[in-house]
């Protein structure tokens, strides 16, 4: 029965997922946001292996570059999760992208209300 099991799994998996995770500590983490949702990716090795969308409160009136971040955010706490030492952060934001530039290179203070 498992052996029937596996063969129709690698012919018929709705998924079409990897099932064995590999060990490496690399991973690239996708991200992005919109005004209806957030959304993150990570991959590890070519393979996706976790992808997870939030949907924003309907009176979420945050600017998009709030919630742009706030993906951001998500995604490195999901590369934490999965224990993952080095990833590549990559987001579609000029805004992020030198915000967090600004605090990793302390150039300028940054205020946040």
């Amino acid at each position: 029965m498992l052996i029937k099991t596996f063969n129709r799994l690698k012919l018929e998996d709705p998924i079409k997922g990897i099932w064995l995770v590999s060990n490496s500590r690399n991973g690239t983490v996708w991200c992005d946001a919109s005004n209806i949702a957030l959304s993150v990716v990570l991959e590890i090795d070519g393979n996706l292996v976790e992808d997870v969308a939030w949907l924003r409160k309907k009176h979420d009136f945050a600017h998009i570059s709030v919630a742009e971040l706030d993906a951001v955010l998500k995604d490195i706490n999901m590369a934490n999760q999965w224990e993952i030492t080095y990833s590549a952060v990559i987001f579609d934001s000029v805004t992020v992208c030198t915000l967090l530039n600004s605090v990793i290179n302390g150039d300028k203070k940054i205020r946040i209300h």
